[in-house]
Protein backbone atom coordinates (compact mmCIF):
# COMPACT_ATOMS: atom_id res chain seq x y z
CA UNK A 1 0.00 0.00 0.00
CA UNK A 2 1.14 3.93 -0.60
CA UNK A 3 2.58 5.35 2.39
CA UNK A 4 0.29 7.98 3.94
CA UNK A 5 3.29 10.08 4.38
CA UNK A 6 7.41 9.40 4.87
CA UNK A 7 10.24 10.52 6.68
CA UNK A 8 13.88 10.06 6.50
CA UNK A 9 16.65 11.37 8.56
CA UNK A 10 19.57 9.96 10.93
CA UNK A 11 18.52 8.50 14.15
CA UNK A 12 19.86 11.15 17.12
CA UNK A 13 20.04 10.90 20.98
CA UNK A 14 16.92 12.07 22.74
CA UNK A 15 16.83 11.74 26.60
CA UNK A 16 15.65 7.93 26.40
CA UNK A 17 12.22 8.22 28.10
CA UNK A 18 11.07 5.48 26.02
CA UNK A 19 13.75 3.07 27.10
CA UNK A 20 12.47 3.70 30.72
CA UNK A 21 9.09 2.63 29.63
CA UNK A 22 10.02 -0.24 28.07
CA UNK A 23 9.66 1.38 24.62
CA UNK A 24 13.16 2.49 23.23
CA UNK A 25 12.68 4.57 20.30
CA UNK A 26 14.89 6.49 17.35
CA UNK A 27 14.35 9.75 17.33
CA UNK A 28 14.03 12.38 14.26
CA UNK A 29 13.37 15.71 13.67
CA UNK A 30 9.37 16.43 12.70
CA UNK A 31 9.27 16.41 8.58
CA UNK A 32 8.16 19.63 6.90
CA UNK A 33 4.97 21.03 7.41
CA UNK A 34 3.79 20.71 3.71
CA UNK A 35 2.24 17.41 3.63
CA UNK A 36 3.08 15.82 6.65
CA UNK A 37 0.63 13.58 8.60
CA UNK A 38 -1.33 14.77 11.64
CA UNK A 39 0.04 14.57 15.12
CA UNK A 40 -0.40 10.95 16.77
CA UNK A 41 0.50 7.48 16.82
CA UNK A 42 0.38 5.57 13.99
CA UNK A 43 1.68 2.23 12.46
CA UNK A 44 4.56 2.25 10.46
CA UNK A 45 6.94 0.55 8.80
CA UNK A 46 11.16 1.33 9.11
CA UNK A 47 13.74 0.62 6.68
CA UNK A 48 17.34 1.18 5.57
CA UNK A 49 17.66 3.12 2.94
CA UNK A 50 21.28 2.92 2.77
CA UNK A 51 21.67 -0.72 3.78
CA UNK A 52 18.38 -2.53 2.15
CA UNK A 53 16.93 -5.45 3.66
CA UNK A 54 13.39 -5.66 4.43
CA UNK A 55 11.27 -2.69 6.11
CA UNK A 56 10.44 -3.40 9.89
CA UNK A 57 7.01 -3.18 11.65
CA UNK A 58 6.98 -0.02 13.77
CA UNK A 59 4.95 2.45 16.00
CA UNK A 60 5.41 5.83 15.62
CA UNK A 61 4.67 8.79 17.73
CA UNK A 62 4.42 12.45 16.08
CA UNK A 63 4.09 15.71 18.15
CA UNK A 64 4.74 17.17 21.45
CA UNK A 65 4.38 13.69 23.63
CA UNK A 66 2.48 15.64 26.30
CA UNK A 67 2.72 13.30 29.03
CA UNK A 68 6.47 13.29 28.81
CA UNK A 69 7.50 16.03 26.93
CA UNK A 70 11.01 16.74 25.78
CA UNK A 71 10.91 20.07 24.40
CA UNK A 72 9.81 20.71 20.67
CA UNK A 73 7.60 18.22 18.22
CA UNK A 74 9.65 15.26 17.40
CA UNK A 75 9.19 11.57 15.61
CA UNK A 76 9.61 8.87 17.99
CA UNK A 77 9.81 5.72 16.52
CA UNK A 78 9.58 1.92 18.39
CA UNK A 79 10.86 -0.99 15.85
CA UNK A 80 8.90 -4.14 16.98
CA UNK A 81 10.92 -7.14 18.06
CA UNK A 82 14.39 -4.99 17.05
CA UNK A 83 17.06 -4.98 19.38
CA UNK A 84 19.86 -3.82 17.18
CA UNK A 85 21.54 0.03 18.09
CA UNK A 86 20.34 2.93 15.61
CA UNK A 87 22.13 5.63 16.49
CA UNK A 88 23.59 7.34 13.63
CA UNK A 89 21.98 5.36 10.94
CA UNK A 90 19.82 6.41 8.11
CA UNK A 91 16.19 5.15 8.91
CA UNK A 92 13.04 5.59 6.38
CA UNK A 93 9.74 6.05 8.24
CA UNK A 94 6.06 5.24 6.56
CA UNK A 95 3.00 6.35 8.03
CA UNK A 96 0.30 3.28 7.42
CA UNK A 97 -1.88 3.87 9.64
CA UNK A 98 -3.05 6.07 11.90
CA UNK A 99 -4.41 5.37 15.77
CA UNK A 100 -5.20 7.87 17.82
CA UNK A 101 -4.13 11.71 18.66
CA UNK A 102 -1.63 12.78 21.20
CA UNK A 103 -3.06 12.21 25.24
CA UNK A 104 -1.85 13.68 28.05
CA UNK A 105 -1.82 11.22 30.64
CA UNK A 106 -1.99 11.52 34.49
CA UNK A 107 1.29 8.97 35.56
CA UNK A 108 3.78 6.82 33.45
CA UNK A 109 2.00 3.54 34.02
CA UNK A 110 -0.98 5.10 32.25
CA UNK A 111 1.23 6.15 29.45
CA UNK A 112 3.01 2.89 29.53
CA UNK A 113 -0.23 0.37 29.30
CA UNK A 114 -1.52 3.03 26.59
CA UNK A 115 1.63 1.94 24.85
CA UNK A 116 1.68 -1.70 25.03
CA UNK A 117 -2.35 -1.06 23.69
CA UNK A 118 -0.80 0.95 20.96
CA UNK A 119 1.61 -2.01 19.83
CA UNK A 120 -1.11 -4.41 20.30
CA UNK A 121 -2.96 -2.68 17.81
CA UNK A 122 0.16 -2.42 15.11
CA UNK A 123 0.63 -5.90 15.45
CA UNK A 124 -3.30 -6.57 14.70
CA UNK A 125 -2.97 -4.89 11.73
CA UNK A 126 0.09 -6.15 10.28
CA UNK A 127 -1.46 -9.58 10.85
CA UNK A 128 -4.58 -8.27 8.80
CA UNK A 129 -2.31 -7.26 5.90
CA UNK A 130 -0.52 -10.41 5.94
CA UNK A 131 -4.00 -12.10 5.55
CA UNK A 132 -5.07 -9.59 2.76
CA UNK A 133 -7.86 -8.44 5.03
CA UNK A 134 -9.02 -5.05 3.68
CA UNK A 135 -8.85 -2.46 5.99
CA UNK A 136 -12.67 -1.22 7.43
CA UNK A 137 -12.31 2.44 6.09
CA UNK A 138 -11.57 1.11 2.68
CA UNK A 139 -14.51 -1.24 2.95
CA UNK A 140 -16.96 1.65 5.13
CA UNK A 141 -15.80 5.02 2.77
CA UNK A 142 -16.82 2.96 -0.20
CA UNK A 143 -20.02 2.13 1.24
CA UNK A 144 -20.35 6.28 2.07
CA UNK A 145 -19.29 6.96 -1.47
CA UNK A 146 -21.88 4.71 -2.51
CA UNK A 147 -24.33 6.91 -0.93
CA UNK A 148 -24.84 5.49 2.41
CA UNK A 149 -25.08 7.41 5.27
CA UNK A 150 -22.37 7.39 7.82
CA UNK A 151 -24.61 4.54 10.17
CA UNK A 152 -25.50 2.25 7.25
CA UNK A 153 -21.54 2.75 5.91
CA UNK A 154 -20.06 1.66 9.08
CA UNK A 155 -22.33 -1.17 9.43
CA UNK A 156 -21.94 -2.25 6.09
CA UNK A 157 -18.44 -1.96 6.52
CA UNK A 158 -17.85 -3.86 9.81
CA UNK A 159 -19.99 -6.84 8.42
CA UNK A 160 -17.86 -6.82 4.92
CA UNK A 161 -14.53 -6.91 7.49
CA UNK A 162 -15.33 -9.19 9.88
CA UNK A 163 -17.56 -11.51 7.47
CA UNK A 164 -20.69 -11.12 9.34
CA UNK A 165 -23.27 -11.88 6.65
CA UNK A 166 -25.77 -9.94 7.89
CA UNK A 167 -29.33 -10.02 5.98
CA UNK A 168 -30.32 -6.97 4.07
CA UNK A 169 -33.31 -6.74 6.13
CA UNK A 170 -30.67 -6.34 9.54
CA UNK A 171 -28.13 -3.93 7.29
CA UNK A 172 -31.48 -1.43 7.02
CA UNK A 173 -32.02 -1.35 10.75
CA UNK A 174 -28.97 1.44 10.61
CA UNK A 175 -30.84 3.80 7.95
CA UNK A 176 -32.68 6.32 10.68
CA UNK A 177 -29.30 6.47 12.55
CA UNK A 178 -27.89 8.48 9.94
CA UNK A 179 -26.89 12.46 10.46
CA UNK A 180 -27.26 11.81 14.75
CA UNK A 181 -30.91 10.42 13.75
CA UNK A 182 -31.95 13.31 12.26
CA UNK A 183 -31.34 16.06 14.38
CA UNK A 184 -27.85 16.30 15.32
CA UNK A 185 -27.55 13.93 18.18
CA UNK A 186 -25.31 10.73 18.32
CA UNK A 187 -23.24 10.68 15.34
CA UNK A 188 -24.50 7.88 13.16
CA UNK A 189 -20.96 6.43 12.77
CA UNK A 190 -20.96 5.82 16.16
CA UNK A 191 -24.06 3.87 16.65
CA UNK A 192 -23.59 1.77 13.34
CA UNK A 193 -20.33 0.59 14.87
CA UNK A 194 -22.08 0.10 18.18
CA UNK A 195 -24.43 -2.06 15.68
CA UNK A 196 -21.36 -3.87 14.21
CA UNK A 197 -19.96 -4.52 17.92
CA UNK A 198 -23.42 -5.70 18.65
CA UNK A 199 -23.02 -8.14 15.74
CA UNK A 200 -19.37 -8.93 16.46
CA UNK A 201 -19.82 -10.03 20.21
CA UNK A 202 -23.32 -10.97 21.26
CA UNK A 203 -24.78 -14.50 20.80
CA UNK A 204 -28.22 -14.60 21.78
CA UNK A 205 -28.88 -11.24 23.76
CA UNK A 206 -27.11 -8.75 25.68
CA UNK A 207 -27.72 -9.74 29.37
CA UNK A 208 -26.23 -13.34 28.68
CA UNK A 209 -22.71 -11.67 27.12
CA UNK A 210 -20.62 -11.23 30.34
CA UNK A 211 -18.63 -7.56 29.69
CA UNK A 212 -20.30 -6.32 26.71
CA UNK A 213 -22.26 -3.33 28.33
CA UNK A 214 -18.06 -2.60 29.21
CA UNK A 215 -17.02 -3.04 25.83
CA UNK A 216 -19.81 -0.82 24.17
CA UNK A 217 -18.58 2.05 26.91
CA UNK A 218 -15.01 1.36 26.04
CA UNK A 219 -15.87 1.51 22.22
CA UNK A 220 -17.81 5.13 23.12
CA UNK A 221 -15.05 6.23 25.12
CA UNK A 222 -12.75 5.30 22.29
CA UNK A 223 -14.50 7.29 19.23
CA UNK A 224 -14.80 10.65 21.49
CA UNK A 225 -11.24 10.63 22.04
CA UNK A 226 -9.92 9.92 18.96
CA UNK A 227 -12.77 12.14 17.34
CA UNK A 228 -13.25 14.86 20.03
CA UNK A 229 -17.00 14.10 20.69
CA UNK A 230 -19.94 11.99 19.97
CA UNK A 231 -22.72 14.25 18.69
CA UNK A 232 -23.11 14.71 15.25
CA UNK A 233 -23.69 18.29 15.49
CA UNK A 234 -20.22 18.68 17.20
CA UNK A 235 -18.82 16.90 14.69
CA UNK A 236 -20.22 17.86 11.21
CA UNK A 237 -18.41 21.58 11.93
CA UNK A 238 -15.05 20.05 11.90
CA UNK A 239 -15.25 16.98 9.58
CA UNK A 240 -18.03 17.88 7.21
CA UNK A 241 -17.15 19.70 3.88
CA UNK A 242 -19.36 20.68 0.96
CA UNK A 243 -17.48 18.27 -1.40
CA UNK A 244 -17.39 15.04 0.55
CA UNK A 245 -20.17 15.28 3.35
CA UNK A 246 -19.32 13.30 6.46
CA UNK A 247 -16.74 11.20 4.53
CA UNK A 248 -13.89 12.00 6.88
CA UNK A 249 -15.90 11.47 9.74
CA UNK A 250 -16.42 8.14 8.69
CA UNK A 251 -13.08 7.41 7.96
CA UNK A 252 -11.54 8.40 10.88
CA UNK A 253 -14.48 6.05 12.82
CA UNK A 254 -13.57 3.23 10.55
CA UNK A 255 -10.07 3.22 11.84
CA UNK A 256 -10.91 4.00 15.48
CA UNK A 257 -13.46 0.66 15.43
CA UNK A 258 -10.58 -1.50 13.83
CA UNK A 259 -8.23 -0.27 16.30
CA UNK A 260 -10.10 -1.00 18.97
CA UNK A 261 -11.41 -4.57 18.02
CA UNK A 262 -7.82 -5.21 17.55
CA UNK A 263 -6.51 -4.15 21.17
CA UNK A 264 -9.49 -5.81 22.73
CA UNK A 265 -8.92 -9.29 21.15
CA UNK A 266 -12.39 -9.57 19.83
CA UNK A 267 -12.53 -12.87 17.55
CA UNK A 268 -13.10 -12.10 13.94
Amino acid sequence: MQPLGVVEGIVSQGKKIGRTLGVPTANLPLPPEEGRPENGIWVAEVSFPEEGGAAHEAVLSQGFHPTLPEGGPTVEVYLLDFREDLYGRRIRVSYLHYIRPEIRFDSREALREMMQRDIAIARGWFRARAAGRPLLRELAGGFYRQGYNCAEALLRGIDAYAGLGLSGEALRLAAGFGGGMGCGDVCGALTGAVMGLSALAVKDRAHNTPGFSELCAQWVESFRRNLGGTLCAELKPRYKTAEQGCLDTVLRAADSFENYVLASGISL
